[in-house]
């Protein structure tokens, strides 16, 4: 199948997104930056929450990421 310049537009758009969530998701995954963020915020009470919450949201990106550039590859 191949995709007209429209759609090669748009895989290269959802590569770049799904990277740079893939990216932030993975630095607020395994630094302590987001439970400072969210101790200044005074949020605390919910950091027992996140590693349910940033694990499955990591999984996603990759996977968003991985899709559009199949399909910007392909193209």
């Amino acid at each position: 199948m191949t995709l007209n310049n429209a759609d090669t537009v748009m895989a290269r758009r959802w590569f770049q997104i799904g990277l740079g969530a893939t990216i932030v998701v993975a630095i607020f995954s395994f630094t302590p930056l987001l439970g400072w963020l969210m101790a200044l915020l005074g949020l605390s009470a919910y950091l027992g929450w996140l590693d349910m919450a940033l694990l499955p949201l990591l999984g996603v990106c990759a996977a968003l990421t991985l899709i559009a550039y199949i399909r910007h590859r392909t193209a």
